[in-house]
């Protein structure tokens, strides 16, 4: 395979992934509602753990090695990776479930998406060349994403009709920071962090090996907090199983194995923003399957992180060798 067809497979492989985590918006407000957040992600990540080992099995008996016997290998790499990228999930996950208590969720959602910028930055301090180009592209999708969640759920973007409507819904829009948003922005940093190290191992990784393993970290990292701060039932979670099933296998075991196999195959300054595409499913999942409406500020935030992805394919930015 090409290097140009390489990358645009990456490119869709990050999209679906993207479309997986943004419609998993709908399914986590309705789980909600029988579960705490801190046992939603704990089920979760063990769930697409219990569903990655249960393929990876099969996939080594369909594959007849071993004489056709289930079998499980991991090598040092995919140890040391899934187990840095399980932490790492895990304190991203677990600092924007309590930054959310206490934390405006237009300005949450701004906040996190502030790992656009965060990737490339950091990237630039371990050697990576990010071309004008690319930090043009990053600064519109972040301009598109703040149209997107903070300017779109503020009072004054109800009813914008004109061109001077939405500017004057921009400029009375407000970044009102609470405690909960230091956590918030912690969890943007963390998870910049994810996706570099995720770059870092993707290339030598078994991607299923690598999601199962941060998975079961991040899983049993959780199982104390949500002991000692939630109360379990077994009436809610068998109240939300149908969502639970859905973020356990496709949000967390096929959406997280599908980043580290689009991440091997794109930069990270690109697999950001495709990754911020989740708001925009997000919205969109949210209208067509729980009724809510765009005004016309999330549309155009929509319009612009989708335009700075698409101009973002005409820059190249090197991944340097490991």
């Amino acid at each position: 395979m090409n290097r140009n067809a390489r990358r645009i497979g990456g490119v869709g492989i990050l999209t679906l992934a993207s479309l997986i985590w943004g419609l998993a918006f709908t399914a986590q407000k309705q789980m909600l509602a029988h579960m705490g957040p801190i046992t939603c992600n704990c089920l979760r990540f063990l769930l697409g753990a219990g569903f990655l080992l249960l393929l990876a099995l099969v996939r080594s008996l369909l594959s007849g090695k071993g004489g056709r016997t289930l079998r499980l290998s991991v090598s040092p790499a995919e140890l040391r990776g899934g187990v840095l990228c399980g932490l790492l999930l895990f304190a991203a996950s677990l600092a924007q479930q309590i930054g959310l208590t206490e934390s405006e969720v237009g300005c949450a959602a701004f906040i996190t998406a502030l790992y656009i910028v965060i990737v490339p930055t950091l990237g630039v301090f371990l050697g990576r060349r990010v071309p004008l180009g690319a930090w043009l592209c990053v600064l519109a999708a972040l301009g598109g994403a703040y149209l997107l969640t903070v300017v779109g759920s503020s009072p004054a973007s109800d009813g914008i009709g004109s061109v001077s409507a939405l500017f004057s819904a921009i400029g009375s829009a407000r970044l009102v920071f609470y405690f909960g948003d230091a956590l918030v922005f912690l969890c943007a940093i963390v998870y910049s962090f994810h996706i570099l190290t995720v770059d870092r191992y993707a290339d030598r990784c078994d991607g299923i090996t690598l999601s199962m393993i941060q998975f079961a970290v991040a899983g049993v990292l959780g199982i104390l907090p949500m002991l000692l701060f939630e109360e379990v039932s077994l009436a809610g979670v068998l109240g939300g199983l149908p969502e639970l099933l859905y973020l356990g296998i496709l949000s967390s075991g096929v959406a997280f194995t599908l980043q580290v196999l689009g991440q091997a195959r794109v930069e990270p300054t690109l697999a950001s923003m495709l990754m911020s595409l989740e708001s925009v499913f997000g919205a969109v999942g949210g209208a067509l399957l729980l009724g809510e409406s765009m005004n016309a500020a999330e549309l155009i935030g929509c319009a612009i992180i989708l335009l700075a992805i698409l101009l973002s394919q005409l820059v190249r930015c090197e991944k340097p060798p490991l």
